[in-house]
Formats: structure tokens, sequence, C-alpha cells
């Protein structure tokens, strides 16, 4: 099957949800204890669903491998190969420009507007790292050897370097290997990571940022690519999801989320937990990626994520900076209010701005170089 147009219609949700999840960890949940949440309850348990950043970041992960991987393949499919230069061509122009814009404010701007305050003590942040989509491991680094001295608006850059680094060597495979053993290098890889994971179990920071740790995620969701495009089975079991299908399986998957703490409890389930989730949320998306039925459950009912989901991107990398800057307002104002409708009244004006800029970004930067990104494209991937 070839597509010269590809549209999954309930995935710009999913990136949205995605996208508050990370903004939620990273906004609200230091004031759940000012709510009365305490910790290991369920209250904690049912709110982890949806401000559990670690999750949003594995599903923008499952979800790059599942897309970036289908369009591989269907390019191979409609041409006979795979034109590297414009594949690169295409995420340099999608990735490039707002991440620099980022990485300038982070190494330039906030160094400035920091000197001009009470602090002068130098961040232990390496430019070199994030200039070259290295950013992980200078994150690994401060952590393991400076933790505190850094700032979440350079550091969030971490999941973008690694998508780049995927990026650079996925359509290689696809490329220089035969198609007959796609299936065994993605599994191979998928392996890989696995075993990564179990050899370094004790090791949280490095569970969680380097680079061979999360490859499960962008490789499972690979995999599940090649598997619909591969297997008509496979593909005909997502299409069919129904309200009844839908309805089973998310209740499966919100309970192994809910009680997901209790993982951890097992040998090796630091190393495994991920690896549980990954598979969940890859499901997931190929479910709402191929249904060809209508049902309730299809996240481009859910309006609002729907429209926001094709700024995500910008939601991702522009909310630290908004986070950050509102709360040196606030703090240099004297306003810092720890009364729950101060924290809600700054929480939402944290979430207007991110969507106000997001939106501005897309519309009067980003977009200019996705036209150029779309004159490269052998598949055109967007409404």
């Amino acid at each position: 099957m070839t597509e010269s147009k590809l549209y999954f219609k309930n995935l710009d949700a999913i990136r949205f949800i995605a996208a508050m999840m990370v903004f939620f960890q990273h906004s609200i949940v230091w004031v759940f204890p000012y709510f009365g949440v305490q910790k290991d309850s369920l209250a904690e348990s049912f709110l982890d669903l949806f401000t559990t950043g670690v999750w949003g970041v594995s599903i923008f992960f499952c979800l790059s491998g599942f897309l970036i991987t289908y369009l591989l393949i269907s390019e191979y499919e409609m041409k006979g190969k795979i034109a590297l230069g414009n594949f690169y061509l295409r995420r340099i122009f999608r990735i490039w420009p707002l991440y620099f814009a980022i990485i300038a404010i982070g190494f330039v701007v906030y160094p400035f507007l920091r000197s001009l305050g009470s602090t002068h003590e130098p961040l232990c942040s390496n430019v070199w790292y994030y200039v070259t989509f290295l950013s992980n491991f200078d994150v690994l680094h401060i952590l393991q050897y400076c933790n505190g001295n850094d700032v979440l608006s350079q550091n969030i850059t971490w999941s973008i370097a690694i998508e780049e680094q995927f990026y650079l060597f996925w359509p290689l495979l696809f490329y220089v290997l035969p198609k007959r053993a796609w299936v065994y290098a993605i599994s191979a890889l998928v392996i890989t990571s696995v075993i990564f994971r179990l050899m370094h179990n004790n090791e949280e920071y490095t569970l969680y940022f380097h680079t061979m740790a999360v490859l499960f995620d962008l490789a499972f969701g690979g995999l599940m690519a090649l598997a619909i495009k591969e297997w008509r089975q496979v593909r005909k079991f997502f299409e069919g999801f129904d309200n009844r299908r839908y309805a089973i399986w998310l209740s499966f998957a919100v309970l192994v989320l809910f009680f997901s703490k209790l993982i951890f409890r097992i040998p090796y389930g630091a190393a495994l937990g991920r690896v549980f989730t990954a598979i969940i949320f890859t499901l997931t998306i190929a479910a709402q990626a191929m249904t060809q039925k209508e049902s309730i459950f299809n996240l481009k009912n859910f309006r609002f994520a729907d429209r926001w989901g094709k700024y995500t991107y910008g939601i991702y990398l522009i909310h630290p900076v908004v986070i950050l800057s509102i709360d040196s307002m606030i703090k240099k104002s004297g306003l810092a209010d720890k009364t729950i409708p101060a924290i809600l009244f700054f929480a939402l004006l944290k979430f207007a701005v991110t969507l106000a800029l997001s939106k501005l970004s897309y519309d009067a930067f980003e977009s200019k170089f996705l036209q150029l990104k779309d004159k490269f494209a052998a598949i055109i991937t967007h409404k």
C-alpha cells in the first residue's frame, strides 16, 4: 500500500496530551500537597495519569518512532528507495529553527538576566553539547555531579537531542539494509535497549536520560509501524478498533498505569517499568492512528487538543521559558503566595502564555520553515 498523502487524524490530540503531561509536571505537581494530596495515595496515583512528565516524553518518543518508520516505509514502497538527503533536510527545517532559538535564550538571554540579579554562580551546562544535539549527556552529567546548578529552559532540550540522534541513524537502516532484514535490525535494537536498561537498573538518571536507555520507546514505535505495514492481520486488528475494543484496551491500560508504581517493587522494576508503559503507549498510538471506525474514544473528538496539537513542539520547548519568566517576576515583585487561588491563577497564566507564544511561534516563525520542509517531502503529512 502506497500513500502520497498521509494524515493520522487522531494523533494531533495525542501530541497535545503528551505536551500537557510535561507542562503539568513542571508547573503544578509541586502544589499537590497544598491540595491535601498525600504521597503514594490513590489521589496521587490518579493525578499521575495526567501529570507524569516522563510518560509524556515517552509518548513523544513512541510516536516519533512510529511515524518516522511508517513514512520511511511508505516512501520506499512508493519510490523504491529512501532519499536520505531530503529526509535530513525535512528534519532540519522542522527541528532546528525553534530549537536553536531556545538554545540562544538559554545560553545568552538567561545568563545575562541572571547576571543582573543577585546570582552570579555559573551554570554547569556546556553549550557545545547543546549545539551538537548531545544535551541529554550534559544533563546526565549535571544531575550526577552538580545537581541543581542548571536551568529548565536548557534541560528541556535533552529529549530533542535524543530524537535528533535517532533521526541521524534510523533512516540508514532502511537505506542500507535489504527489506527482509528490517524486522531483525529493529528487533535487535529493541532487545539491546532492554538489556542496557537491565544492566543499569540502579542508575535512575541513566535510565531516564541516556540514549540507549530510551531507544526502546523509539525502536518499539518503529517496530509497530513495520508490523502494520508488513502484516495485513496486524493492520486489520488496529483498523478495527471500535467502542468495544477501545473500552477493553483502555480499561486495561489505565489500570496498569494507575498501579505502575508497583512495577518498581519487582526485581529490575526500575528498568522494566518504562518498557511496560512504552508498550502501552505504542499500542494506543497504533490504534488511534489506524482505526477506521468512528468511536467516542477517537481523540480527534477532543476538539481543543486536536486543534492545538500542531503547536506542541512550541509548547514543549517554550513552556520552561514561560514558567521561569513568570516565577522570576513573581519572586521579584513579592507576589509569591501559596494560597490555592494564587496557585491556580499563576498556573493558568503560565498555561495561557505558553499557548499564546507557541501559536505565535508557529504562525510567525516555524511555518516559514515548514513550507521549505514540504518541498522535500515524498509524502504530504498534514491536513
